[in-house]
């Protein structure tokens, strides 16, 4: 694919993080990774292919606001003890242009590695990671279509057509929901990114 679209990111960190017991966004992340939390790992993973970076924020805004720096735009869903993931991607698209496209990752997965973003942009949006066949993330979207989808369904119904991206590693399905999960990831995760 010789031209692709101006890309972006949004990443969503509104959610509770009640399995967590703390804000998955800041958990602390192995030496190995740059920045000191989740949330920095994603960043710095999407930064040198993204031209503006959205952080949707709710429950835990306050803190996860602190941590972040210019240009990191952080966009706010008041209501995301009332609304599903799908709200919060919506209020971050609408900030962006409808041309262009945008990775989508929640924030309790684990930071994408570069060459697998590479192959999401040559695959071309919409398109999803997957490892045998199951669905991971982050997925590669286009913001017009995408948005307008939205309103009258999910995330994954309006990604049905994505182009799958298969990688070699089960990494990318994994959720970082509780405790357990995130230990579990960290003693598997390779260095090697």
């Amino acid at each position: 694919m010789t031209d692709v679209p101006t890309t972006h990111a949004v990443i969503l960190a509104a959610g509770g993080s009640t399995r967590m017991g703390q804000p998955k966004a800041l958990l602390l992340t192995p030496d190995e990774f740059p920045g000191t939390t989740l949330l920095d790992a994603h960043l710095h993973a999407f930064a040198p292919f993204c031209h503006r970076i959205l952080v949707v924020v709710g429950a835990h805004a306050n803190a996860i606001r602190a941590s972040l720096q210019p240009p990191i735009e952080v966009v706010t869903n008041p209501d995301w003890d009332q609304t599903h993931m799908s709200d919060s991607l919506q209020l971050a698209l609408e900030r962006l242009p409808a041309s262009d496209w945008t990775f989508v990752t929640p924030v309790d997965v684990p930071p994408c590695r570069p060459s697998w973003l590479r192959a999401l942009q040559s695959a071309g949006a919409p398109a999803v990671l997957t490892h045998m066949e199951q669905r991971g993330h982050p997925v590669l979207a286009p913001i017009g279509p995408t948005h307008q989808a939205l309103r009258h369904g999910t995330l994954a119904q309006a990604l049905q057509s994505a182009r799958k991206v298969e990688v070699p590693d089960i990494e990318c399905t994994l959720n970082l929901n509780a405790p357990p999960d995130w230990k579990k990831w960290l003693e598997t995760f390779t260095v090697d990114r």
